[in-house]
């Protein structure tokens, strides 16, 4: 199975970050409230960013049909300088995000609930936003409901948590480069083929 490539992680980064730093009216907020060391993915050795931050985390990635091997030579003739196979696939690739705030009414940054905050994503998700990854070959399709998930952290103070998952189709594809066939070498006899049909003597 051929994985999502680093250019949609990338490119779905960027959108979630431009979109949790616009207001309700799609204005740029600012300051902005989400640094770009505040939307992280969650497979990756970092530490927590902060107080406000958003997780991003792999959920599913499903093949839609089967892959497609194309094979293809690079160069022009009598002098081809490679030879590779590429092997594209349509898949399924379900994204969960999560946002985390940590109520303090003291700090504008921090004075709405990760659920206002990740409702701006949720809103957008099929909108004139989404152009950017649509030109990559990733396709937001639909979206899960937005799922409360609050806590009390480290016992002292209350967490805002709130996430859904997005899931979209992407298009992904990987080369292989084989290289050229120099020689074959086989070992053993041959029957003698029958002769084709009207593969016969017709001198009189």
């Amino acid at each position: 199975m051929i994985s999502a490539s680093d250019t949609h992680g990338r490119a779905l980064r960027a959108w979630v970050l431009a979109c949790l730093n616009l207001d309700d009216d799609s204005q740029p907020i600012d300051p902005a409230p989400f640094g770009e060391a505040s939307v992280i993915w969650s497979d990756r050795d970092h530490p927590r960013p902060g107080d406000l931050f958003c997780r991003l985390s792999e959920v599913a990635h499903v093949p839609i049909g089967r892959t497609e091997q194309i094979p293809r030579v690079v160069g022009e003739s009598p002098d081809p300088v490679d030879r590779q196979v590429v092997h594209r696939e349509i898949s399924e690739w379900t994204v969960g995000i999560q946002v985390v705030s940590r109520l303090d009414s003291g700090d504008p940054r921090l004075s709405m609930t990760a659920g206002v905050l990740l409702r701006r994503v949720w809103a957008r998700y099929m909108s004139e936003t989404t152009q950017a990854m649509r030109d990559i070959g990733c396709a937001p399709t639909r979206r899960s409901p937005i799922r409360q998930l609050g806590r009390v952290a480290r016992g002292a103070y209350w967490e805002t948590r709130a996430a859904f998952d997005l899931t979209s189709i992407v298009g992904s594809y990987i080369v292989e480069r084989p290289g050229w066939i120099e020689s074959i070498a086989g070992e053993g006899t041959l029957d003698p083929l029958p002769p084709e049909p009207f593969d016969v003597d017709s001198t009189p």
